[in-house]
């Protein structure tokens, strides 16, 4: 309302009041995701925060609201400009630190100000206008999940499966606490209590992805390790934003960002080779040359020197002495023995399959080769 004075030349004082027409405000929530979280609205006039009475809850089923108290058009002569502010989102308030539209785990949309005319069709004529319609849209922000998976020296390891178990920690702004793997029917890992996890495997380039997903916080396993593959237990808490994420591990007091890399170790094959020296010819103190050779490459250790392409491991054993190998499994070797005084050469040849251990002994009746002792 606008007031005009006027003095009159008797004393009298002329009143005009200049009223602004005043129209319904409606505005909608859309969820463009199909999500339904309730959220609350706050009208604002030329960016100012308006009363109580201009506050309004949407949830369930009811996504629209009309003011009772209807609105001006105008406000000291100039046209009004009416705006939301959506201050909650389920659990989640709005906050300035995460800029934009004020939430970590939301994208919200507002539309302009629309005048609509008395058959409820937008308007860009003021005067035309018989209500003022507002509308704000949210989705579930998203981001892409991928991580590499190699082996130990850093080669691509495809076959590795990944479990992804969302965390409840909404309206929480504290990390959550740590979790522990149990193994399922089949030994492999899980986390129970959580509902059911997004899957994703490794690929030929050892590239790990989840595609798109919903903001948040989340648990990161490995379910089960390629074959012949030591898996891990690290459980991760991965911090998705839309921006980008971050990978951690529990320390025993606080989750450390760690690398976007999960590495896998080969389990390993220990074979120990015992030398026995028997019958009456046999010379006790003797060294006895032995080679070892595999289709796949032995691991350095002591006591045995490896080929340049490290297949094949060469050393020396005398009675009851002995030595241990570590092999990859599946590897298949050959072994053999090489002395001349002796007419015996002998090679086994076994295929290791299991993160074992397996002892190798060698029974040797010493029997001399024509004149030789």
């Amino acid at each position: 309302k606008n007031r005009i004075f006027t003095q009159i030349n008797d004393g009298m004082e002329l009143q005009v009041n200049n009223y602004s027409r005043v129209v319904p405000l409606t505005v909608e929530k859309v969820w463009t995701d199909g999500e339904n979280t309730p959220v609350t609205l706050q009208l604002y006039y030329n960016d100012q925060h308006m009363a109580t009475d201009f506050n309004v809850e949407l949830k369930d089923t009811t996504w629209s609201h009309t003011f009772s108290q209807n609105v001006p058009l105008y406000i000291g002569g100039d046209l009004v400009k009416y705006s939301l502010l959506e201050t909650e989102i389920g659990d989640w308030s709005y906050s300035e630190e995460y800029g934009g539209d004020g939430y970590r785990y939301y994208d919200v949309t507002y539309s302009s100000m629309e005048y609509r005319d008395a058959n409820g069709k937008p308007t860009d004529k003021a005067e035309e206008a018989a209500s003022i319609y507002l509308k704000v849209s949210n989705r579930r922000s998203t981001g892409g999940l991928s991580f590499s998976k190699v082996d130990e020296n850093n080669a691509p390891l495809p076959g590795a499966v990944f479990y992804l178990y969302p965390v409840n920690d909404e309206g929480e702004d504290t990390e959550p606490g740590p979790v522990n793997i149990v193994k399922d029917s089949d030994g492999f890992n899980v986390l129970e209590g959580l509902g059911t996890p997004a899957q994703a495997v490794s690929d030929t380039n050892g590239l790990v992805s989840f595609g798109n997903v919903p903001t948040g916080n989340y648990y990161l396993i490995e379910h089960s390790a390629p074959e012949n593959y030591k898996g891990t237990d690290t459980v991760y808490l991965v911090e998705l934003q839309g921006t980008g994420f971050t990978m951690k591990q529990w320390d025993g007091n606080s989750w450390v960002t760690t690398g976007k890399t999960v590495v896998n170790t080969l389990q390993a094959v220990e074979v120990n080779i015992e030398k026995i020296v028997a019958g009456s010819f046999g010379i006790l103190s003797r060294d006895f040359d032995f080679t070892v050779q595999s289709d796949k490459p032995i691991k350095q250790g002591s006591g045995y020197t490896l080929s340049q392409d490290g297949k094949t491991a060469s050393f020396t054993l005398r009675h009851k002495e002995d030595i241990t190998l570590t092999l990859e499994p599946g590897s298949v070797i050959t072994i053999s023995e090489t002395n001349a005084q002796y007419e015996l050469n002998f090679r086994w040849c076994a295929c290791f399959r299991q993160s074992i251990h397996r002892p190798l002994r060698r029974y040797e009746d010493c029997q001399p080769s024509g004149n030789k002792h």
